[in-house]
This record gives C-alpha cells, structure tokens and sequence, in this order.
C-alpha cells in the first residue's frame, strides 16, 4: 500500500508488477530509481547491482546537468530525466536511431 502511494499507482497495478504480468512504467522506474537509486539496468536487464551509488564511470560527472543548464532552470529536470534514460540500453538504442535518422533527413534536405 506505501509503494502504491508514493507512486501514486493503484494497488493492483503494484500487484500486477510484483507477480510479473506487467511491466513497470518508465514513470515509476524513474521515480524508484530518483528516490531510492535504484538501477533501471538491474530491473530491466538483470544488469549491474540493484542500486546506483555513481554515475556510470564513463559519464563526465562535470557534464551531468549539461553545460549552461543548472539546477533550477526549466530544462534541468528534463535533460537529467533524459540522461537517466540514456542509461538504460534499449532506450539509448532508439534514441540514437532515431537521431540518426533525424540526421539524415536533414542531410537530404540541405
């Protein structure tokens, strides 16, 4: 009932995860891994520990909020949730598809 309510999810919806006949929503993936650090990777993937003490070794630490975006300003939470996002494979992978085809495009229409 307390995961229910700090998700703001119905109590079925808790329970349908927890048996594993649904898929958690990236909304409450996110929320779960802001609050508590948990890994997304871990419960997606199996990938890594349960929980995130770091950033991935390979992440510039100096660069996480982006350079000019800090705390605060509009964009911030919307490029770290992006950042947090980049972290999970599957969704790197269609991000940069897609940016990739964005590319593209745009080399057609020059």
């Amino acid at each position: 009932m307390q995961t229910a309510n700090e998700l703001n999810a119905r109590l079925q919806e808790i329970v349908d995860m927890e048996r594993g006949d649904t898929e958690p929503k990236i909304k409450y993936l996110h929320f779960l891994n802001r609050r508590y650090g948990l890994n997304i990777n871990w419960v997606m993937f199996n990938q890594g520990g349960m929980f995130i003490n770091e950033p991935p070794p390979d992440v510039d630490k100096s660069f996480v909020a982006g350079p000019g975006i800090k705390k605060g300003d509009p964009s911030y939470e919307t490029h770290f949730e992006f950042l947090q996002l980049m972290q999970v494979p599957m969704i790197e992978k269609i991000i940069l598809d897609t940016l990739e085809e964005l590319k593209n495009t745009l080399r057609e229409v020059e």
